[in-house]
């Protein structure tokens, strides 16, 4: 293979992997079975389907949630499930919108006593920081 075909495949590439990855799929595994393989990563990347991961943050971010009977979508507003017809509960409407939301970012752990110590004995001694 050439230095120019090499190049070429490294950037066809991106194709399936950027494809892939929008379906919820891992870019660097797509990314490397379109450099090797081009003409079958990429309508292999065509053809699956979104994970069930992707799936749900595409609903949740149209409004659209799991049933908590039957898990089929339905609107966030939804008193009663179109699919199983069952009413759903008073805080069904909360209880989603904190599944959709957004999970926090962890706490930075602050420093302990024992570490605000020696973070005063470094500075009051440098020559012994060397």
């Amino acid at each position: 293979m050439t230095f120019a075909g090499i190049v070429a495949a490294l950037i066809l590439g991106f194709i399936p992997a950027t494809i892939a990855s929008k379906k919820g799929r891992d870019f660097m595994t797509w990314y490397i079975y379109g450099f090797l393989l081009f003409i079958v990563a990429l309508p292999h990347s065509l053809i699956i389907s979104k994970t069930e991961d992707q799936k749900l943050k595409d609903a949740s971010a149209s409004g659209r949630v799991p049933c908590p009977f039957c898990k089929e979508l339905i609107h966030i507003d939804a008193v009663v499930c179109p699919h199983c017809q069952r009413d759903l509960p008073a805080d069904f409407k909360e209880k989603a919108m904190a599944s959709c939301a957004p999970p926090e970012e962890p706490q930075r752990k602050k420093p302990s006593a024992s570490m605000k110590g020696q973070i005063e004995w470094a500075k009051n001694h440098p020559e012994d920081n060397k």
